[in-house]
């Protein structure tokens, strides 16, 4: 998303994520890699589409099951 809206959006997507692997601020754009439940998936992308106004973009790169013992 641009850095212009990360500034006061990335607190709430932060918050949706399991554990962040990478987060950069450019001078045009933020991108953070972060593990999600796939329930935060929805959750991240209705932020992005109703604060960003398409601005902003969620992907996944890969799908993963993992299990707490």
């Amino acid at each position: 998303m641009p850095t212009a809206d990360s500034k006061r959006l990335r607190d709430k997507i932060i918050e949706g994520a399991e554990k962040v692997e990478d987060d950069e601020t450019g001078q045009e754009e933020w991108e953070v890699i972060m593990l999600i439940d796939p329930g935060q998936f929805r959750v991240i992308n209705e932020i992005l589409q109703k604060e960003c106004k398409g601005r902003g973009r969620i992907e996944t790169m890969s799908f993963a099951a993992t299990a707490d013992t």
